[in-house]
């Protein structure tokens, strides 16, 4: 593309070519298009994924860093930028773009959506993004450019969804007998080798699948008593250093130190507790004025829980 020899290329001169590459993006990408993708797939009947992720810089002259509270890399106190990729189905990257660091995920889907109709011609495509895209506006967009599309559900929305079809087998599964009760399910069909599958016809004019994986379901209950556990040492520390007080406990500030460990280990839907209040005979020193002795014990009652 460029007419350099591959032993000439390393990486102190890619960041040299940084500058030149970005000004030169939309014909890198279009040759890319053209050679790797619709070479390979004339028709363009192919699966399209897109997806964002971030990245920091530590200084303060990136042109489009700005801060954010989600950040990805949890470095809320760097400038971030967001990266944007479009890939084929075979995993071969042709686009990008580049996002202010506070950039919401759901807005960029529609410049997506342009880009596949004015650029690059795409009339028949099934478009794969994550729940992040997830909005009306985007679906309402992506039908109405004539595209299929594959996302999953957030959780609130799939809770609303089990409400209105409940599956009574979910409150009695366990990660023995998880892959056994499934299978024998009316209506369920293996998918691959850990998941199941479950077609509930359209749902609010959209075709919906149900899904179940029988390996993240275990992992998700492993990590989840792991969790819990890890949760229950902590109490029982807390609960040694509470009892070697030697002044009066607030009950408010043990519940808020509970509540955060909980949130912590994000626990606030699977733990509940209470706490209890009693007194313990802890000796406490006390100077004295004029006393001859450095210091001079005594027992007094100390309230906590």
């Amino acid at each position: 593309l460029t007419g350099v020899a591959n032993d000439a290329v390393n990486e102190s001169r890619l960041y040299r070519s940084l500058p030149g590459i970005a000004s030169q993006q939309e014909r890198i990408e279009q040759h890319l298009f053209e050679t790797q993708v619709k070479s390979r797939d004339p028709q363009l009947n192919s699966l399209y994924f897109y997806d964002l992720t971030s990245s920091y810089f530590d200084g303060d002259c990136v042109e489009m860093g700005a801060y954010s509270e989600h950040s990805k890399d949890h470095r809320p106190d760097r400038l971030q930028l967001m990266l944007g990729l479009l890939i084929n189905g075979k995993g071969i990257p042709f686009s990008w773009d580049i996002f202010k660091g506070n950039q919401g995920e759901a807005p960029t889907l529609i410049g997506q959506l342009k880009k596949f109709k004015n650029r690059f011609g795409i009339a028949n495509a099934i478009l794969v993004f994550d729940r992040g895209f997830l909005s009306y506006d985007n679906l309402d967009a992506v039908e109405h450019a004539g595209y299929q599309y594959l996302t999953g559900l957030k959780s609130p929305q799939i809770e609303t969804m089990l409400m209105a079809y409940p599956q009574p087998w979910l409150l009695e599964i366990t990660t023995e007998t998880a892959e056994e009760t499934v299978s024998r399910q009316p209506g369920w069909s293996r998918f691959d080798e850990t998941s199941f599958y479950c077609s509930l016809g359209t749902v609010n004019e959209r075709k919906t699948i149900l899904l179940f994986d029988t390996d993240r379901f275990r992992r998700a209950r492993l990590s989840r008593q792991n969790r819990i556990d890890v949760f229950k040492t902590w109490v029982n520390k807390h609960n040694e250093w509470l009892a070697g007080f030697k002044k009066d406990a607030f009950r408010s500030a043990i519940e808020n130190d509970v509540n955060n460990e909980i949130e912590r280990r994000k626990l606030g839907n699977c733990v509940s507790y209470d706490l209890h209040e009693y007194t313990t005979e802890n000796e406490v020193f006390q100077r004295k004025k004029d006393n001859p002795f450095p210091s001079q014990g005594y027992m007094r009652r100390v309230r906590s829980f």
